[in-house]
């Protein structure tokens, strides 16, 4: 028996060093996810949501490729400081070629662990301003420019001494730079072409991840991509101006059809959706109040055309009002509204309203239709001789009838031209 338990220890033994190490030889893996837009609070839900998936897959290093002209200070400061408590290391690679990381995009490439660009693209000009359209003054420029000047101070304090006075300038003065000279600068750590290429050179840089040193180990790593979920990408849709000001022309018309014609239930329930979703657009990019006040005025002077007994000059000032609105209202947006967008909408409103202004003028030329008023303007055939009085055959039913003008023969037409009482009035039909 001892025989044989020696000889299971040995087996057990042997089995232990045969089988594979896969922890040794598993290849690192990098997370890769994508920015293309401003930065908004769903930005933040998306990566915070792919860095925590990178740390619990135990990931070598998380990338994040970023194009964006800017965003909200408060949600950047929110990604800057996952970035901080991050436990997988952060490379900010501004690509692709053309792009740009301005404004908050500046502070989210130098809050990562390291910060690399693609060949001609852009960075800088992080200067701070309001939601209302306008830069900030006085004492809330200065507030704002000390904090962000704080906040850039804090990310930079590693980097060379080139690289901070340029960062104080980008806040400043709005300066920005070129991916060459963000180099020269130490601004940036490397220029890379594409994303193996950035593994390659970033392979072996050592960083400080939290308060643990940690060496990047991505030459031969494999990649994933970390995509927005739908949900995700479809409130990210929706931050577009493009997008805000066709839900707005969607929800203004759906709701004008409504109310001009109540019961067609489609209108009403199509331009209240847009209307919702209207308003998360506007509550998540910078606006304009005075881009509202143009707005309201527009939808109130295509009110009053609706009852107008002249239609036209009212729309057509609606129509300005409304261009001033939307081209205004999320000015300076980090994402310009197209113009062509905005005019082929105010093409399709203005043929939207010749379209209801003639039903409804029409409509109000029309005869009444139901009970005997409607009978008024009706063909009749006359069923016997009429001099002057006797039966005519209207809609299926008989009626007794006077001619007026003279006798009419038997199964000629006439038009109703009066009620007299049960008593219809007619006379020949020409």
């Amino acid at each position: 028996m001892k025989r044989l338990h020696v000889a299971i220890c040995i087996f057990i033994a042997l089995l232990s060093f045969a089988a594979p190490n896969t922890h040794a030889q598993s290849a690192p893996r990098v997370v890769v996810a994508t920015v293309d837009g401003p930065i908004v609070s769903v930005v933040y839900d998306y990566l915070n949501r792919a860095i925590t998936n990178a740390e619990q897959d135990g990931a070598s290093a998380f990338v994040l490729q970023l194009n964006t002209p800017g965003g909200e200070v408060g949600t950047t400061l929110r990604i800057i400081q996952r970035f901080a408590a991050s436990r997988v290391p952060i490379v900010v690679y501004v690509w692709p070629r053309r792009a740009q990381a301005a404004s908050a995009g500046t502070l989210i490439t130098l809050g990562a662990h390291l910060a690399a660009m693609a060949p001609e693209t852009v960075i800088g000009a992080a200067t701070p301003i309001s939601g209302s359209g306008a830069d900030l003054n006085n004492d809330a420029r200065r507030k704002a420019i000390s904090d962000l000047r704080s906040t850039m101070r804090t990310l930079t304090r590693n980097r060379p001494q080139s690289a901070q006075d340029w960062a104080d300038k980008a806040i400043t003065i709005a300066e920005s730079t070129t991916d060459e000279q963000a180099l020269q600068l130490g601004v940036i750590d490397l220029i890379a072409n594409d994303v193996p290429d950035l593994l390659k050179h970033i392979d072996g840089r050592n960083v400080k991840v939290g308060d643990a040193d940690a060496k990047l180990q991505t030459a031969n790593a494999s990649t994933s991509s970390s995509d927005m979920s739908i949900g995700e990408s479809l409130l990210y849709i929706l931050v577009s101006p493009d997008i805000a000001t066709l839900l707005l022309f969607v929800a203004i018309s759906g709701l004008m059809i409504e109310f001009q014609a109540p019961g067609t239930i489609v209108g009403g329930v199509v331009g209240a959706i847009a209307l919702v979703l209207f308003l998360y657009s506007v509550g998540t990019l910078p606006v304009n109040v005075a881009g509202f006040v143009f707005i309201a005025l527009a939808v109130i002077l295509f009110m009053l055309d609706l009852h107008a007994a002249q239609h036209g000059a009212l729309t057509l000032g609606g129509m300005a009002s409304f261009v001033i609105g939307a081209l205004i209202l999320f000015e300076p947006s980090y994402v310009p509204i197209s113009l062509g967008l905005l005019l082929g909408l105010m093409a399709a409103l203005g043929v939207l309203f010749l379209f209801v202004f003639r039903k409804s003028y029409q409509a109000r030329r029309l005869k009444p239709v139901t009970g005997m008023q409607g009978l008024i303007g009706r063909t009749a055939t006359a069923r016997t001789e009429l001099d002057p009085n006797d039966l005519v055959f209207v809609e299926g039913e008989r009626w007794e009838a006077t001619s007026e003008g003279g006798p009419i023969h038997a199964g000629e037409r006439t038009i109703i031209t009066a009620l007299d009482g049960l008593r219809v009035r007619v006379k020949k039909a020409e």
